[in-house]
């Protein structure tokens, strides 16, 4: 009997569709808290907002690292790329019925916050 392994990346077809998702969420989610600081250069900081999803999932912004492999050129190998970017981040509330899980933020993760979504689209690259 031969056991299939399934997938753990997304094509570029259901990577846009869970990007999608994802933006739809944010676009629709109202904004729950903000804290913003003015500079003496007169600048507008956002130090922190936080953001309420249609779902009722707490999310947050943060600035961080993103990381992209650049894939080889001639005889140069490839390599890895840092940049700033932001990242989001998710609120973990306590649950009676998980109680290893933290409560508290956590960077998001397509696989934790977007399970359901996730598969779903795993199983559409399958059938393409």
């Amino acid at each position: 009997m031969e056991t299939r392994t399934p997938p753990t990346t997304l094509t570029g077809d259901a990577c846009r569709r869970l990007e999608a998702i994802i933006r739809d969420d944010l676009e629709h989610a109202t904004v729950e808290s903000a804290c913003v600081s003015i500079m003496e250069d007169r600048r507008i900081v956002v130090d922190e907002i936080t953001f309420r999803l249609p779902t009722g999932r707490l999310m947050s912004v943060d600035v961080g690292d993103a990381v992209i492999t650049l894939p080889p050129v001639g005889d140069r190998e490839g390599r890895s790329k840092r940049f700033p970017a932001l990242l989001l981040e998710t609120f973990v509330e306590r649950d009676e019925n998980r109680p290893w899980v933290r409560e508290g933020w956590r960077e998001s993760d397509i696989l934790l916050d977007y399970c359901e979504e996730w598969t779903d689209a795993l199983r559409e690259a399958e059938r393409a």
